[in-house]
């Protein structure tokens, strides 16, 4: 019994993460700079999505971009935990991002 409400909550905490994942990627993708800090968090702690570096530094340079004084002290912490090609890819990826009006983001 306690097996199959401890089952329960992990799917409904899962699924409440992926709903609220959604969420914040709609806003990201509408150009708003803390929800797109805010990708940068999940993408860089795993929360709600795998871990990826290369995503994470993305969605911050998106949200430095407009001004978000966090995601630039975030993307700078980030910065020597990367190779050099996967800031290369983060920058590129970042570019595409900006030039597709944060469509093209993956």
């Amino acid at each position: 019994m306690r097996l199959i409400l401890l089952l329960t909550a992990l799917l409904a905490f899962q699924s409440a993460t992926a709903t609220e994942f959604d969420e914040t990627k709609a806003l990201a993708e509408q150009g708003v700079a803390s929800a797109q800090s805010y990708l940068g968090f999940n993408y860089r702690t795993g929360e709600g999505v795998p871990k990826n570096n290369i995503r994470a530094y993305v969605w911050w340079s998106m949200a430095k971009t407009q001004g978000h004084a966090k995601a630039a002290t975030d993307i700078d912490k980030l910065k020597p935990k990367m190779t050099p090609q996967q800031i290369a890819d983060g920058q590129a990826l970042a570019a595409k991002c900006y030039e597709s009006n944060y469509k093209d983001c993956d």
